[in-house]
């Protein structure tokens, strides 16, 4: 198995379940509380198409919000938002180098 594969693997198997729930406590928005549940529901590598779309709206929703996160004064698990937008930029990042390596075989 590749590094990226592994890596990414123990992400979505250790890690997701986590994140998702961060995300879906915390948001109203109903489209992406659904990007999060339908993330848990699927299986690396047999999904990888839709966990990559689930992932990059997942992580654009981050990107738009982390800052207001980080600075509210009435979000108390600060550290628990920044390890999941962290989480979902690696998982991100890690899908597009696996996907890179897996076209060159």
């Amino acid at each position: 198995m590749h590094k990226n594969t592994m890596e990414i693997n123990n992400i979505l198997t250790i890690e997701i379940e986590g994140l998702c729930k961060t995300i879906i406590h915390y948001t109203n928005d109903e489209f992406v509380r659904s990007y999060a549940e339908q993330l848990l529901e699927l299986e690396f590598p047999k999904d990888t198409d839709r966990i990559k779309l689930l992932i990059d709206r997942l992580f654009d929703w981050y990107e738009d919000e982390i800052d207001r996160i980080v600075k509210s004064e009435y979000i108390h698990n600060k550290k628990t938002h920044l390890k999941s937008y962290n989480l979902i930029t690696e998982a991100k990042e890690l899908l597009a180098e696996s996907g890179t390596v897996s076209m060159m075989h």
